[in-house]
């Protein structure tokens, strides 16, 4: 399925697979059991058969070293690129855009309670196709940005990181 820029979106299990599991030799049940969980739902993620849980999220940040924002935020961009490609041309044709009414007619209004900075004006979008701008948050951004500095190379840092951290708290 291509997507805005011709590139299929990237599966969070695709992430887990080959940027943790095979960079470090880690199987799929071997990583279930360290994170004390069902061998299936490692193997459905890394398979791409299943999405990563908050749960889920929580454990692998934990064991790899990575935020929590890493693993969900990896799943929120490839679900919205998911309902953009399969939804977000007919949802365009069919749901009109809500225009703020003219402040004297909002009088009691619900939304005369609502702040100016809750609403978007008409021409601003918060994702815009033709950008493929999509809203992550610094951690997300950085880890994706290590995580393109070489096969790998995230995953080791990362792992070298849990290592140092349970190294020194044995101490």
């Amino acid at each position: 399925m291509a997507i805005m820029n011709g590139m299929r979106p990237i599966h969070p299990g695709e992430i887990l697979r080959e940027e943790f599991l095979i960079p470090l030799g880690l199987s799929a049940n071997a990583l279930a059991n360290a994170l004390r969980v069902p061998a299936p739902r490692i193997n459905d993620i890394a398979r791409e058969r299943r999405a990563v849980s908050a749960d889920t999220a929580l454990r692998l940040a934990r064991y790899f070293g990575t935020s929590i924002e890493f693993w969900l935020g990896l799943q929120s961009d490839y679900d919205m690129k998911i309902a953009l490609a399969e939804h977000g041309a007919q949802i365009e044709r069919d749901v009109m855009r809500w225009n703020r009414p003219h402040e004297e007619s909002a009088g009691g209004s619900v939304m005369a309670s609502v702040s100016e900075d809750h609403l978007l004006p008409a021409t601003q979008t918060p994702f815009h196709p033709a950008t493929g701008g999509a809203f992550l948050n610094a951690s997300t951004r950085a880890s994706i940005t290590a995580l393109g500095r070489s096969p790998g190379a995230f995953a080791r840092h990362s792992l070298n990181a849990a290592s140092a951290a349970v190294q020194s708290s044995a101490r």
